[in-house]
C-alpha cells in the first residue's frame, strides 16, 4: 500500500497545472453555492496574492527588466510550495516505510481486517521473523499457531465485546496499563482496532496462558508509532505527563517524570523518610532544612 501511494504521488507531484485548474474549478462552484444561499457578495478569492512590483533602478546606458506579477506569484507558489511539499512527503514516505518494510508486513497479519485474507491463505511462510525480534523467547511457530487460533474465533469474541470494562480488575491489572479506549467509537467498542482486540484479551483473560505472545504483540503494536494516532494516545504515557504547566521542563526532569508515570509499581514501593533523606543529602542547607 504505502509502495503504490509513493507510485502515485510521484506520478502526481508535477502536475501542477492539473491541480491548479482543479483548484479554481472548486473555488468557482464553491462562490456559486455560497451566493445562492447567503444571497451576500462574501466569496473566496481565486488569484494569489500578487507582491507590488520591484522596479529595479536605471542607471546609464543599462536596460533593466521589471518583474512580473500574476505569472510571477504563480510560478514562485509552484517552485517553493507545492514542488517542495510534494518532495518533501515523498521523500518521508520512503525515508520511514522502506528501512522496516519487513515490520510492516509482520504487523499486517495482526491487523483485523486481513484476518479473512489469512484464513483462506494462511499465514505467510516467511512472516513474523521481524516483529518477533521484540519478543526474544518467543517462538515464531507458536506465534503463528496463536494468530490462527486467534483470528479463526475472532468473530466471535468480537460480538460479546462490552462496551466498557474496568480493566485494572481484570487482566491489565498485573500490568497496571490504563484501560485502552476505541477513539473510532466514542460511545463503545468498534472490535476492530489493535485497542479493542487488547481489550478481547483483558476481557476474557486470554493473555495469561492461551495467547499470552499474541498479547504482547498487540501491546506493541498499539505503542509504536506506525499504528494510528487515536491507539497510540490511549497508551501514551508522555501525553499524561506533558501538561500545560510543564511543557517547559527539561529533558533530565521530563525523563525523570516518564520513568515515575511508567514504573508506578516502583513508585508505590519507595517510602517516604527514604525520598527526603535522599533530597536532603544533596547539600548541606537542604540537610538543615530537612533536619528532623
Amino acid at each position: 500500500m504505502v509502495e503504490k501511494a509513493v507510485v502515485e504521488l510521484k506520478s502526481q507531484s508535477r502536475l501542477f497545472d492539473d491541480v491548479h485548474n482543479n483548484a479554481l474549478q472548486f473555488v468557482r462552484m464553491a462562490n456559486a453555492s455560497i451566493i445562492q444561499r447567503t444571497e451576500t457578495i462574501l466569496e473566496v478569492k481565486i488569484e494569489l496574492p500578487a507582491k507590488r512590483k520591484r522596479k529595479t533602478p536605471t542607471m546609464l546606458d543599462e536596460h533593466t527588466v521589471d518583474e512580473s506579477d500574476e505569472s510571477k506569484a504563480l510560478e514562485h507558489y509552484k517552485i517553493h510550495t507545492y514542488n517542495v511539499v510534494m518532495d518533501q512527503v515523498v521523500q518521508s514516505l520512503e525515508s520511514r516505510f522502506t528501512s522496516h518494510r519487513q515490520l510492516y508486513m509482520d504487523m499486517a497479519c495482526f491487523d483485523t481486517s486481513n484476518f479473512g485474507d489469512l484464513a483462506i491463505s494462511g499465514i505467510p511462510e516467511n512472516s513474523l521473523h521481524s516483529i518477533i525480534k521484540f519478543l526474544p523467547d518467543a517462538d515464531v511457530d507458536k506465534i503463528k499457531a496463536e494468530l490462527l487460533s486467534f483470528f479463526t474465533n475472532y468473530e466471535i469474541l468480537k460480538l460479546s465485546l462490552p462496551s466498557r470494562t474496568t480493566l485494572r480488575e481484570n487482566a491489565y491489572q498485573k500490568d497496571d496499563i490504563e484501560e485502552p479506549l476505541c477513539y473510532q467509537h466514542t460511545n463503545g467498542a468498534c472490535g476492530s482496532c489493535p485497542s479493542c482486540v487488547l481489550r478481547i484479551h483483558a476481557v476474557y483473560r486470554l493473555n495469561d496462558k492461551t495467547y499470552d505472545n499474541l498479547y504482547h504483540i498487540y501491546k506493541i503494536i498499539c505503542t509504536i508509532s506506525v499504528t494510528q494516532a487515536e491507539c497510540e494516545r490511549s497508551f501514551s504515557k508522555l501525553k499524561l505527563i506533558k501538561t500545560r504547566l510543564r511543557n517547559s521542563m527539561s529533558n533530565d526532569h521530563l525523563e525523570s517524570y516518564m520513568l515515575m508515570s511508567v514504573e508506578k509499581n516502583l513508585l508505590d514501593s519507595l517510602e517516604y523518610d527514604t525520598i527526603i533523606q535522599t533530597y536532603a543529602s544533596l547539600s548541606s542547607e537542604l540537610s538543615k532544612l530537612f533536619k528532623e
